[in-house]
């Protein structure tokens, strides 16, 4: 999973240089591997570091703890309910986001209000509804089916899917000799995190770059991938 986002076309071509979305792509590896490794110090430092990093990624951050935390909730949905919520308060994450959370909102305070991002000055706020505007939200269809060739399609993201599918059909095949676990409350999050991020997309109307697709690279094959194992799993 990691060479087919490595080793992508949108990845080679712009990796001479540092942008945002690199750096998104690239802050969720490291939240992802030290939420797993229960690293937690260094998963703070980095969360915070993903959420400074753009608008989205903010968004995307937030599903990501609610997914891991539903999953531990669901996980415990035959117990008392009152009983579920004290092993969710259990969880570190938990309070990990309430800090990464209040770092947020402070500089959200200091640059005026949660709805004062944006690219030119002077213009209005981001949070409208406006399906024929511009660095605001509405429903564009054009606009969606543009996104939708981005981050599918366009730009050899059809040979990505494919390969990821291909290696999807390969560990099924050899499964049995193949040793290998998926973190459901992980799946969880990043399939949350990832229909988060398309929602945005789609509903944000601003430039259609393509380098904004770095993350949803990363979360496609990923998603992909632990569906496999987690296949392989569930019928072996």
């Amino acid at each position: 999973m990691c060479g087919l986002f490595s080793f992508s076309p949108l990845v080679l071509g712009t990796s001479g240089y540092y942008n945002p979305d690199y750096g998104i792509a690239l802050f969720f590896i490291f939240i992802m591997y030290f939420f797993l490794e229960k690293k937690y110090i260094l998963f703070t430092f980095w969360s915070i570091c993903f959420v400074f990093t753009k608008e989205v990624s903010a968004i995307i951050y937030f599903f990501f703890i609610v997914g891991i935390l539903m999953a531990k909730f669901l996980e415990k949905k035959d117990e008392k309910v009152g009983n579920s919520f004290f092993i969710i308060f259990k969880n570190p994450v938990i309070y990990i986001s309430i800090i990464v959370g209040l770092f947020y909102l402070g500089y959200m305070k200091y640059i005026g209000g949660i709805t004062k991002w944006k690219q030119v000055e002077g213009a209005g706020s981001n949070f409208t509804w406006n399906n024929d505007g511009f660095n605001c939200f509405g429903f564009n269809r054009e606009y969606v089916i543009l996104k939708f060739q981005q981050m599918f399609i366009e730009n050899y993201r059809w040979i990505i899917i494919i390969l990821a599918f291909f290696g999807c059909l390969l560990i099924l095949l050899f499964k049995k000799k193949l040793n290998l676990s998926v973190n459901k409350y992980l799946l969880f999050s990043i399939v949350l995190s990832l229909l988060s991020y398309i929602c945005f997309n789609c509903l944000y109307i601003t430039f259609a770059l393509v380098r904004y697709n770095y993350i949803s690279d990363l979360l496609i094959i990923i998603v992909l991938g632990a569906v496999s194992i987690f296949l392989c799993k569930l019928f072996s």
